[in-house]
């Protein structure tokens, strides 16, 4: 059989010279089936694969796992298989993969001193290129954690938001790749139609907060003849695109593993990246003071205001109740002194500009009421978790309800859907012609993180929310942002939480 009609298992097996029935009869199945993973027509299912990988280890364990070694340096030659755990891993993957592409010696040919003849495949199109990616998505899981993954495309990414099954396969990949501790450097294009670009952003927020990824862009914005796409594993593969503007119809993407082309790619996206900027700004909640003044700088500059977050905003709230909060959660007074003179300044800027701009909250009526049943109001700041008692809770409540009344600015949305699901458990403040803020809800384990935040003020950035932003509230259809029909609606929460309160009172002491 040639190499070209072999797959891995295949491969392995003619290494250790095993046959399709030596193998059959260890695993007791028929060797029909064996020839059928040796052509890669059928694919090896879970509940052999161990079987298999441990049968060749075994074999292997009297060289000192050398020939298996050898195979798989071939594949991940960046690889240290410095233990049986990551060999074993490696080994799995590489049989269950049949699409794996090998970045070995013969991805290239030395024909001379100066010249060298690469191997590399060519994708078509929009559908060829969600293959590519796929594949090298593939081979970043196979590799151990801590493989660095530099990002780039200045094209339309119409291949990834035109296909909702592969944008959920690129959104849950992302996840996976960052969970098992690999680090995403990507360079963004920013210089987009503003409602093309919200979708892009919010689609990296979760992923930026996590603090496992670093988030630039290009702050010069010039006409480009070409669009690049650069997507690399460092030393690895190197997935690349280059389109000519108003010219190209058709688009090929191309997938190298030689060690020439990468590190060809590598030096032109760290040129890139030398030129660019942060596009958002990183901070854990051991640097939210920076952040705090940074904020109460960019509050100064007068604009309208976005909130998009089910928890109470720290603004909203008077001084005695938040005063109240901050003794319940055990606050030290140095600490109580700087939140009470962060308070101030804040409320200071909503009453001096209420009258000439808008401060609208859009609330998820439902997220809330969840959190309400779970005791787990907490507030939306940018600084450590504070818990909300549900007595004082209501209080903010009440006080919501005079707000609406006292300032004709002051407005709420109440919606029962997530207008943008990606920032389901993320809080975010607009504020116009100044910044953009977002913080994990306390408790956020999409990626196994706590209390994060970002911040940019970048104005293109800010633009693009703030567009999007006014959108989603001219949807919301106008009873739900109506200040009575809301008014009414806080204060039957109110009375559905102290009836509550009261039923837990009577099972607790009959």
């Amino acid at each position: 059989m040639s190499d070209r009609n072999m797959s891995q298992l295949g491969l392995i097996m003619d290494t250790f010279g095993v046959t399709g029935r030596e193998l059959g009869d260890l695993l007791h199945v028929d060797y029909s089936l064996v020839s059928k993973w040796r052509t890669g027509k059928r694919k090896i299912t879970a509940q052999y694969l161990e079987k298999i990988v441990e049968y060749f280890l075994t074999l292997d364990s009297r060289s000192n796992y050398k020939r298996i070694s050898d195979i798989l340096k071939k594949y991940y030659p960046h690889v240290t298989l410095d233990s049986l755990v990551v060999m074993r891993e490696l080994l799995s993957k590489w049989l269950m993969d049949s699409r794996k592409f090998a970045a070995n010696e013969h991805s290239y040919y030395q024909l001379d001193s100066d010249t060298y003849s690469v191997q590399f495949e060519v994708y078509k199109n929009n559908t060829g290129r969600r293959k590519a990616i796929i594949r090298f998505l593939d081979f970043v899981m196979s590799l151990p954690p801590g493989q660095e993954i530099l990002l780039l495309t200045q094209e339309e990414v119409t291949w990834l938001i035109e296909d909702k099954n592969f944008l959920t396969f690129w959104r849950n990949s992302l996840k996976e790749i960052i969970k098992k501790g690999h680090h995403i450097t990507i360079i963004h294009t920013v210089d987009r139609q503003l409602d093309f670009l919200f979708p892009i952003l919010t689609e990296w927020i979760p992923l930026h907060i996590t603090g496992k990824t670093t988030s630039r862009y290009f702050p010069k914005y010039v006409d480009k003849m070409f669009d690049r796409t650069m997507f690399i594993i460092k030393d690895q593969a190197v997935l690349a695109s280059m389109k000519a503007n108003n010219f190209s119809k058709v688009s090929y993407t191309f997938l190298y593993t030689d060690p020439f082309t990468v590190q060809e790619f590598q030096a032109r996206f760290e040129a890139l990246y030398s030129s660019s900027a942060d596009l958002f700004k990183f901070y854990t909640i051991e640097e939210v003071e920076d952040l705090e003044k940074i904020i109460l700088e960019a509050e100064q500059i007068p604009g309208n205001c976005y909130i998009y977050s089910a928890l109470p905003a720290l603004e909203i709230m008077s001084q005695p109740l938040l005063y109240e909060i901050l003794v319940a959660n055990n606050f030290e007074q140095k600490e109580i002194r700087n939140y009470m003179s962060y308070h101030r300044f804040l409320r200071k800027m909503l009453a001096g500009q209420a009258e000439k701009c808008f401060y609208r909250q859009i609330i998820d009526i439902l997220q809330l009421e969840r959190a309400i049943k779970h005791n787990n109001i907490t507030l939306y700041n940018p600084g450590k978790p504070i818990n909300i008692p549900v007595k004082l809770f209501i209080q903010y409540l009440e006080e919501l309800i005079q707000l609406i009344d006292q300032y004709p600015q002051y407005e709420i949305a109440l919606v029962t859907e997530q207008p943008i699901p990606s920032l389901e458990k993320i809080s975010v403040k607009i504020k116009q012609n100044a910044f953009v803020a977002a913080s994990t809800v306390y408790g956020y384990n999409g990626y196994n993180v706590n209390k994060n935040s970002l911040y940019s003020n970048e104005m293109t950035i800010i633009n693009a929310f703030y567009e999007y932003m006014d959108n989603i509230w001219n949807e919301i259809p106008r009873i739900q942002r109506d200040k009575k029909w809301v008014g009414e609606n806080l204060a039957n929460l109110i009375f559905r939480i102290q009836n509550e309160d009261k039923r837990d009172m009577l099972v607790k002491y009959g």
